[in-house]
């Protein structure tokens, strides 16, 4: 978890430094520019979004992972007869990749839906 804070801190400070220094830039070069963000503390913004990567991103991957993506693959891998085709296996393996992709699509929304709204 370590690793995910000191991550999402360092690259979530480079993003909001930059972000910042391009609306100075912008406002330098057009005075009249309005700025529509409120203006934060670089700083502590980063410092949280390293505690929701490691915590809040930490916990949802962990029960992604460990808990739904093996109930997917057990119910559509689950063979009780051993009566299934070769074609019909490749079909469900297929099938379970893109179950997965979506799951883990749905997960980075979530996550990214929590971030924003904090």
């Amino acid at each position: 978890m370590i690793s995910l804070f000191r991550a999402g801190t360092m690259l979530s400070l480079i993003g909001y430094g930059f972000a910042a220094l391009l609306i100075s830039i912008r406002s330098y070069i057009f005075p009249s520019y309005v700025v529509q963000t409120q203006t934060m503390n670089i700083l502590h913004a980063s410092i949280y979004t390293g505690f929701f990567m490691a915590f809040v991103s930490n916990i949802r991957y962990q029960i992604l992972q460990g808990i739904i993506e093996p109930l997917v693959t057990f119910l559509l891998l689950n063979d009780k007869n051993n009566s299934t085709n070769n074609n019909n296996k490749k079909i469900l393996i297929v099938v379970q990749s893109i179950l997965i992709f979506v799951i883990r699509w749905l997960n980075g929304l979530l996550g990214s839906c929590l971030a924003i709204t904090g």
